[in-house]
């Protein structure tokens, strides 16, 4: 039997093995030593794939993939009953089962854990962190679940904690799985009504250039400037002056964002929309940021142009903010900054595992935005 890669992401903390010692999973691998870790049992490993599927895995395999490596993937043990014993004890469950998704590559890359009932049921999902800036990810991203769960009309529209614990030298934030269909890729009345009860539930108005998201991309452009290269310090530097000439002393409603709105971390379900993945969230924002993302990460992973002048987020956004208009241009200037200097930080952290595509193409729109010769990606 051929010996376990180390190099497997978790590998310390999941502690595969070849000889048969725990619990045996079929290890689907994917780019940037990424991949998803199923149990053997062909029931088990059904209902794992169907509900890791709720968040782009089936898309992501096909079917080809499905009938060769899943049918007849290499088998490893793991030692999870330890983890088992914790999450069932937090679920207030007998017994439980457990599937792996290894996130995506990087410095804040998190282990996910989808946690089956025996009644085949998925109540949970647990994340794992390691490294010390995923753990402070998932700090904050715990801190913001606690703020939401007060809020009524948001309570039951993200996941709710259920636990919070060490284990094995990680950090583990166990939350509600919730239910319903992936999102929809486009933007509805749905997500409108959303960004409408997050934005009023924390809205505070203050001139822009005394916002903690203009204080954050200040400080994070003269923190990061000694390795940036000359292309990127020139772009911020241009992108700040416009910002703070054109935006900096307009009084506009501030607020949570949630910062990874997308449809791969919404839900349809019965009380409406549902979203998670809150790690990144951030107080303090200007009010169309999440309406940008939306349609703008999409645009940025298939290396298409975004114009926010096109598009029915107008109709969305005008009930968050009646001067929006005026400062559309700014506003967006704005977010791609913010977006444009989280990547360039990902990738000074680990430049040989973060894509491209998506941190180029936040550069070449900041260009476009702040006045640039450049063209539009």
């Amino acid at each position: 039997m051929r010996a376990v890669d180390s190099r497997l992401p978790f590998s310390s903390i999941l502690r595969p093995n070849a000889t048969g010692t725990g619990k045996p999973y079929v290890v689907l691998p994917s780019r940037h030593r990424s991949g998803w870790l199923l149990p053997a049992e062909p029931v088990l490993r059904g209902a794992g794939l169907r509900s890791f599927g709720h968040r782009g895995v089936k898309g992501f395999l096909g079917g080809a993939l499905l009938t060769t490596r899943l049918l007849r993937g290499e088998r490893h043990w793991l030692d999870v009953a330890p983890l088992e014993r914790q999450l069932a004890l937090a679920l207030g469950e007998p017994d439980v089962h457990l599937a792996f998704c290894i996130g995506t590559s990087g410095a804040y890359r998190k282990l996910t854990v989808q946690v089956m009932t025996h009644r085949d049921e998925v109540p949970a999902y647990a994340k794992i962190s390691a490294h010390p800036l995923a753990q402070a990810s998932l700090e904050r991203e715990h801190q913001n679940l606690l703020r939401l769960s007060t809020v009524d009309g948001l309570r039951d529209r993200v996941p709710r904690v259920l636990g919070w614990f060490r284990w094995n030298g990680t950090q583990v934030l166990v939350v509600t799985a919730g239910s319903g269909r992936v999102g929809p890729r486009r933007l509805t009345e749905r997500h409108a009504e959303f960004l409408r009860r997050l934005h009023e539930a924390f809205a505070e108005e203050r001139a822009f250039e005394a916002s903690a998201m203009w204080a954050r991309m200040v400080a994070t452009v003269r923190r990061l400037a000694p390795r940036m290269s000359p292309e990127w310090s020139l772009r911020c530097q241009r992108a700040l002056a416009q910002l703070r000439a054109g935006l900096g002393p307009v009084v506009l409603p501030l607020s949570l964002a949630h910062r990874d709105f997308a449809p791969w971390n919404t839900r349809v379900g019965p009380r409406g929309l549902f979203v998670f993945d809150w790690e990144t969230a951030a107080d303090g924002v200007i009010p169309l940021y999440d309406v940008f993302h939306f349609q703008a990460i999409q645009a940025a992973q298939a290396g298409r142009p975004f114009h926010p002048f096109r598009g029915r987020h107008h109709e969305i956004v005008a009930a968050l903010w009646p001067k929006w208009k005026a400062y559309l241009a700014h506003l967006y200037l704005a977010y791609l900054m913010d977006m444009g200097l989280f990547y360039t930080e990902a990738r000074l952290l680990a430049p040989e595992l973060e894509e491209e595509r998506e941190w180029h193409w936040f550069g070449r729109q900041i260009d476009a935005y702040a006045g640039s010769r450049h063209a539009v990606a």
